[in-house]
């Protein structure tokens, strides 16, 4: 009995349903409770009958009131039975109640407004929580992550106690994409955090590199990760999950080497230290575009990775007493490429590529401290970076100079746009002014600092050194004569003597020249005494004169100026005849129509063969065979002689010259004769032959023929012959019977008149025409060798290789004139060291002008020298040396080149380069 009034007795129970739990656990969010109240009048009898009209309801505690019971038999609201006293209701726990301990009172009012007493027995001890947690100040760091380098920590704030769950994906937050699903303790209200080690539930590591090895094809590589986090209270309620993106990078970026110099500095000698870096990134293209970088479009420097460089110098207390600025020369604008770009880059266009590139103008907005990675070998990049602590003031003692850089990409503004006249050529032209500036966008990763120890002294005066250092030996020796191979350096010994300031290793210069004043390539060194060195990419084999330049500085700055010694390259051995092909060929006799063709095989392991001097001479009973003589390609010892014409019987001599690069000479000749043996000649109207040597098995369709089966027609125009490009000359010939096949070689020749040359088109010789065969679709061009003497060419068909369905005399018609304007160029762009070529097309024997200007419209080089036409692209080196004997400075460049013809025509045309340090 809940409770009861004079007028009535109430019964009632309350039920929790389809949950399993009872009234003594803690109710949630969700769980369903049913109420019931029996409510009957007591009218003095021995029986009493149901209360019918009435109100009831149910509260629980003081925080959950006014829960409406019903007497209207609904299902709905759990009654069985209208109007039968018993007063029903069916309650879903909402959200966002707490109730510890509380009560269960029910209350009835009849319908004379009569409300029952509450004296009966009272559910005690109810609690309800359905208050969901809240997870709040969520973080993961770091990020990137790099499991190399330690744990992830999962930060957040929750709002009561609660168990978490934690789950990690890769890419996407879907079942297939899990990666590992963390257990931790249960968590406290207030600030918790959670750590994860890395590693997969399959034990895995995440990320591509582990260990210093790349591999691309992990499972887990480098790239974007999920994670899940949901807490889960100790009533059950769940809060809403947290879906937060992270991103995993094992890229490394590290400072491999730090040198200061001098070191000690003396404050006495003004002296100012002067900072060497190298820096690496490891990563492979598709770790580096985890972060947004591109390697892959080297058209532009866009989104390639550069070190931005910070430089401080610390005092023994951690204090910074100075550090390098971005711009280290306000005076100086060195926009747009204040380092120039990676050397895998080929282009430096900006923005519109129809307008110049310029800097902004502006010389106090530069970051020299930008500098490009370039590629070194396989998933390894490298930057290099030196500077002077300019203005750098330190009293005596300990400091410690500390370098890290943040990966970056090279970004610019685009600070204006328009058209001018500003190389000072008095032409105007589009142009964009660009400022150059670090690109934050890709994650930043920084390296860890560097740090060296930096003593600063001052020393007693002692009196000023006035006098350079001495130039004491070079080697080779001045004058020196070496065999090739033998010099794979050459350097220079200095003493600044008794007294003086010492040798400055850094500024003396020592470098090598060829005979044409090309440096020799190479990189200087020093042994960290007194000798400077160049050290020679590859041992010097080429004959020639050489000059070693050398320039001694001491560390007062004094120098002996560029001082010159000379030595020579010479190759005293001959040249070697390796071997022949044919082999052997002295004394042999070979079928008329099997050979036109002899290989020699030459070797020289001092200066080289001349290949301009050397060569192949053939002679058929002491009157010269026409005949070509050339060097098989760049890369090869072999020099063929190939015959013009098929060989016809006889004697035959042939002379082998190999000369050296110094003039060493070799002379061979081999003697050989040529025999018909029956060879059969197949002839169409005198001008057309197919010869075919004795012995030879002649097939159709692969099935061996005779001879009596066949012959030569012919028509006069060619099927589907592409006539807006290709010209011919009839008649067009076919061989019968179709598909003609022989086990050794034969030759085709085709005779053409001297009217036919007449008829050819302007741009087109008779050495242009080829033999063409039809395929049954479409035309082949055969080449064959133009004799013109005889007006013939001839054309060698390989034992086993099928013969065309038709053959005629063609040529290529000439193709559309290139502008002057439009040919020119200038490559490598950009250029590094070396010369740079300018490359132009000329229409007729022209005087070329060269002028190239610097950016203040300055001209630092100019020539003017007459050019022979020739059939494609004329080219011009030059070894950026200006005006005044010195290597130009790094930077952009204008250039303009005009041609004038004989007949006053003139043309012209105009580009840039940049040249980097």
């Amino acid at each position: 009995t809940l409770f009861s009034t004079n007028y009535s007795i109430v019964n009632g129970s309350a039920t929790v349903v389809s949950s399993g739990k009872s009234l003594s656990n803690v109710l949630m969010k969700g769980d369903k409770v049913k109420f019931y109240i029996d409510v009957k009048k007591w009218d003095g009898s021995a029986y009493t009958i149901p209360a019918t009209s009435g109100t009831a309801w149910i509260n629980i505690g003081t925080v959950v009131e006014g829960i409406t019971l019903y007497d209207d038999g609904s299902s709905v609201h759990g009654d069985t039975k209208a109007l039968d006293g018993i007063y029903t209701t069916i309650w879903t726990v909402p959200e966002g109640i707490s109730v510890q301990d509380a009560e269960i009172k029910g209350y009835f009012v009849s319908v004379d407004s009569v409300e029952a007493v509450n004296n009966g027995y009272i559910i005690s001890n109810i609690s309800i929580d359905s208050i969901k947690p809240e997870i709040s100040n969520f973080s993961v760091t770091p990020s990137p992550y790099n499991p190399e380098e330690g744990n992830l920590e999962i930060s957040f704030t929750l709002s009561e106690d609660a168990d978490i769950q934690v789950e990690i994906y890769k890419t996407s937050y879907t079942p297939v994409n899990l990666v590992k699903v963390l257990t931790p303790p249960p968590a406290s209200f207030g600030d918790n955090i959670i750590q994860w080690d890395g590693y997969s539930d399959s034990g895995e590591k995440v990320g591509t590199m582990q260990n210093e090895v790349i591999i691309d094809t992990r499972t887990y590589p480098d790239g974007d990760y999920i994670i899940y986090v949901k807490a889960t209270d100790n009533a059950g309620n769940d809060s809403s999950p947290v879906i937060s993106k992270f991103k995993v990078s094992t890229v490394k970026v590290e400072i491999t080497t730090l040198s200061v110099y001098p070191n000690p500095i003396d404050n006495s000698l003004s002296q100012e230290p002067v900072y060497e870096i190298e820096m690496e990134v490891k990563a492979s293209s598709e770790m580096l575009k985890n972060l947004g970088f591109d390697l892959n479009d080297v058209s532009s420097p866009l989104d390639k990775p550069y070190a931005y460089i910070k430089i401080g110098v610390y005092d023994s207390g951690g204090t910074l007493q100075s550090e390098i600025q971005d711009d280290l020369n306000s005076e100086l604008d060195t926009d747009y490429l204040p380092n120039g770009v990676p050397n895998y880059v080929t282009s430096t266009s900006l923005g519109d590529p129809t307008y110049g590139d310029w800097p902004d103008g502006t010389t106090s907005n530069d970051y020299d401290t930008l500098i490009p990675f370039d590629y070194s070998s396989k998933n390894l990049y490298k930057a290099s970076f030196k500077v002077r602590h300019e203005g750098l003031s330190l009293t005596d003692g300990t400091y410690i100079v500390k370098v890290w850089f943040e990966l970056v990409a090279g970004g610019w503004d685009l600070i204006d746009k328009g058209y001018g006249d500003l190389d000072g050529d008095d032409v105007g032209e589009y142009y964009e002014k660009w400022n150059q500036i670090p690109d934050f966008t890709h994650y930043s990763l920084t390296s860890d600092p560097e740090t060296c120890v930096l003593e600063v002294t001052t020393s007693e005066t002692t009196p000023i050194d006035s006098t350079p250092p001495t130039i004491v030996s070079v080697y080779p020796g001045d004058g020196s004569t070496k065999d090739p191979g033998e010099v794979t350096e050459v350097y220079a010994y200095l003493d600044d003597g008794t007294g003086g300031s010492g040798v400055d290793l850094i500024n003396s210069r020592i470098y090598l020249e060829d005979s044409s004043g090309n440096i020799v390539a190479g990189y200087q060194t020093n042994d960290g005494g007194n000798i400077i060195k160049w050290i020679l990419d590859s041992t010097l084999s080429e004959s020639g004169s050489y000059k070693i330049v050398v320039e001694a500085v001491d560390k007062r700055g004094n120098t002996t100026g560029e001082k010159e010694y000379s030595f020579s390259v010479i190759d005293t051995q001959p040249p070697q005849i390796v071997s022949t092909d044919p082999s052997p060929l002295n004394g042999q006799t070979f079928n008329y129509g099997t050979i036109n063709q002899f290989t020699i095989t030459l070797n020289d392991t001092g200066s080289g063969i001349d290949w301009t001097e050397s060569y192949i001479s053939l002679t058929k009973d002491g009157v010269a065979v026409s005949g070509t003589s050339q060097r098989e390609s760049a890369s090869s010892n072999n020099l063929i002689f190939t015959s013009s014409t098929t060989l016809e019987v006889g004697d035959y001599t042939l002379q082998v010259v190999a000369v050296d690069n110094d003039g060493n000479r070799t002379i061979v000749t081999y003697q050989f004769t040529i025999s018909d043996l029956g060879a059969i000649k197949l002839f169409y109207n005198s001008n057309i032959y197919l010869t075919i040597p004795s012995g030879t098995t002649i097939y159709s369709n692969g099935v061996p023929v005779s001879s009596s089966t066949l012959g030569i027609n012919a028509t006069s125009t060619p099927q589907n012959f592409d006539t807006s490009k290709l010209g011919y000359i009839s008649p067009v010939i076919d061989f019968d019977p179709d598909n003609l096949s022989f086990s050794n070689k034969v030759t085709i020749t085709m005779y053409y008149t001297d009217s036919d040359v007449s008829l050819l088109p302007q741009g087109v010789t008779e050495s242009d025409l080829k033999i063409y065969g039809y395929t049954g679709t479409t035309w082949q061009n055969l080449q064959g060798t133009v004799d013109k003497d005889n007006n013939k060419i001839t054309l060698s068909v390989s034992s086993g290789e099928t013969l065309y369905d038709y053959y005629v005399i063609g040529y290529t018609k000439p193709e559309i004139v290139v502008k002057f304007e439009d040919s020119l160029k200038a490559y490598p762009q950009p250029v590094k060291d070396g010369s740079i070529t300018f490359s132009y097309r000329i229409d007729y024997d022209a005087k070329i002008i060269i002028k190239v200007f610097n950016l203040r419209g300055e001209e630092v080089y100019s020539e003017t020298y007459n050019e022979v036409k020739s059939n494609g692209d004329s080219t011009h080196p030059w070894n950026l040396i200006d005006k005044n004997g010195e290597r130009i400075s790094p930077g952009l460049y204008f250039y303009k080149i005009k041609a004038e013809y004989s007949n006053g025509d003139e043309v012209s045309g105009k580009g840039k380069f940049v040249v980097l340090k």
